[in-house]
């Protein structure tokens, strides 16, 4: 085997230990944190109701009276991450044309949504 490939191979070894050394030392210490944190998302009936009692409670003139069928025919999507800052858009239907609802999430502890107007 040619000397270049044993001089690579043999750093590679030193450094692959050395940074085992370092981060075995850094969890042992206590200075390495690991954070993991749940990922809370809304049922889509849930997120639908929620939405659509806001939507009358915030705009109450919109003529927007529900919708029919169960979860497949909800309005909003499913799984959507319960974090500040995520905006979606439901769709309802009003006397058969689509009237879209821009949702943003307020609070990541609450859940708190701020519902706009729904499109004309």
């Amino acid at each position: 085997m040619p000397i270049y490939l044993r001089v690579t191979m043999a750093l590679s070894a030193v450094v692959t230990a050395v940074c085992a050394v370092v981060l075995t030392v850094a969890v042992l210490s206590g200075n390495a944190t690991v954070r993991l944190e749940q990922l809370r998302t809304f049922d889509r009936m849930e997120l639908s109701h929620k939405v659509f009692d806001q939507l009358h409670e915030q705009h109450p003139d919109t003529g927007i009276t529900g919708w029919s069928g169960g979860e497949d025919s909800a309005p909003c999507p499913g799984h959507i991450a319960i974090k500040e800052g995520v905006t979606f858009t439901c769709t309802f239907i009003d006397d058969g044309r689509e009237r879209k609802v821009r949702v943003y999430i307020k609070d990541t502890d609450s859940g708190d949504l701020e519902v706009g107007p729904p499109s004309p």
